[in-house]
């Protein structure tokens, strides 16, 4: 949940329903395990969740 003091106090975060963010990163690799068909991948992503908790 966002900290009530970012948003003015306590009775400001409850008036705009105690808004959250939550975030993840994420780490991929992957390699064939065939020899005729060589190749790598990698993957990265981050992602963003915001909400409100009435």
């Amino acid at each position: 949940m966002v900290p009530g003091e970012w948003l003015g106090g306590p009775g400001t975060a409850r008036l705009f329903g105690n808004p959250a963010i939550d975030g993840v990163v994420g780490f991929e690799r992957n390699s064939s395990n065939v020899t005729v068909a060589n190749y790598n991948q990698v993957a990265a992503g981050i992602v963003f969740k915001m909400g409100w908790r009435f």
